[in-house]
């Protein structure tokens, strides 16, 4: 079997956690048991029932609104795209995914035998997408688009109505969709884009943007049929997910509006921050997400980001994401879901990086 490393998610499980501040993350610090209410004693071994975990489908398809027999609840968002991408992908299909990119879905594609075709968001168009820039990429083999609202990397939504126009391009000309959704709970008024019968496939999680990353809980939103070929497919791999984390996600669906406060005032408290540092650095530019905590600016000049996030780390120990990890070596990832000191810091190292060239 061949397949090709993921080398970003190498470079964040080794360096993303080097220098005294790190901008690296696109999740919220993360949450405690005493966050939650739980303790050691709340958190079962035991299997919640057969095979998907009953109570946990169950929390899924009401708080997002999807019948039961929609959901795929397995381990982890990036593990729910695996599934939903090589039970959808067939040797031969070519699948468009955006760029820049979160590249493990080129990687997903190519291990299923797909071709990935590029379907660019354009910084001069906003990142936006409309059926204009599929047709301009469509082939006659093309049976997916693969997409991420919020966008990875840049932080832009696309609406509602973009989401459903993209679809119904696609499924006037036999292809399936495909959303990735994990960020999208950071919009206070995040709505899920999955509609049974609309050939769309939404991935999603209640971990990314409730700092809850170490439980590795996500779901596959989809049509039973599918649903049903991604539990036998899984019958292959991990089975079931984490049962101790069961209790932690559920206990999340049940302090939601805590968690949606907490989400709402890192916001309130850090976005301000970002936007006074671009309006004082004319070096940068960059496209302003309205919702979740990374952003994607580029060097006005064009250059080569790598050289200055090494830089930065080893003059000023801040880190931050190279793009050449979305495919856009121009620019830098910035997560700002951490302390507003600490950012504050951050943002001011970085300011002195440029300063010196």
């Amino acid at each position: 079997m061949r397949f090709e490393f993921f080398e970003y998610m190498r470079w964040a499980k080794v360096d993303a956690g080097r220098g005294e501040i790190r901008l690296t993350s696109s999740g919220l610090s993360d949450l405690t048991l005493a966050d939650l209410q739980l303790c050691g004693a709340d958190l079962s071994l035991t299997p919640d029932g057969y095979y998907p975990p009953p109570k946990l489908t169950e929390a899924y398809a009401r708080h997002y609104g999807v019948p039961g027999d929609c959901v795929f609840a397995t381990a982890s968002c990036s593990y729910a795209n695996a599934m939903a991408l090589l039970a959808t992908v067939e040797s031969g299909d070519d699948v468009l995914v955006e760029t820049p990119c979160y590249s493990v879905l080129e990687h997903l594609v190519r291990f299923a035998g797909g071709n990935v075709v590029a379907l660019p968001r354009r910084p001069e168009r906003g990142y936006r997408l409309g059926p204009d820039d599929l047709a301009a990429v469509w082939t006659p083999r093309t049976r997916l688009v693969a997409l991420t609202n919020l966008h990875n990397p840049t932080g832009v939504r696309l609406s509602a109505t973009e989401i459903d126009a993209l679809g119904a391009f696609a499924s006037a000309r036999g292809a399936v969709s495909f959303v990735d959704e994990v960020f999208l709970d950071f919009a206070a008024d995040a709505r899920t884009s999955f509609r049974p019968g609309q050939d769309r496939i939404v991935t999603t999680s209640v971990t990314k943007a409730y700092g809850l990353g170490g439980i590795r809980i996500g779901a596959v939103f989809a049509d039973p049929p599918r649903v049903e070929r991604m539990v036998r497919l899984n019958d292959l791999f991990v089975v079931n997910p984490p049962w101790p984390s069961t209790p932690i996600a559920l206990r999340l669906f049940e302090r939601h509006a805590a968690a949606r406060a907490r989400i709402d005032a890192i916001g309130a408290a850090n976005r301000p921050l970002l936007r006074a540092f671009f309006d004082a650095h004319d070096e940068l530019d960059v496209v302003w997400p309205e919702h979740g905590i990374v952003c994607f600016p580029r060097f006005r000049d064009r250059r080569d980001a790598s050289p200055f996030c090494e830089r930065l780390l080893a003059e000023q120990s801040v880190n931050v994401v190279p793009g050449r990890f979305f495919g856009a070596t121009e620019h830098v990832r910035l997560g700002f879901g951490l302390a507003t000191e600490v950012l504050r810091e951050g943002l001011a190292r970085i300011g002195r990086a440029l300063r010196s060239g």
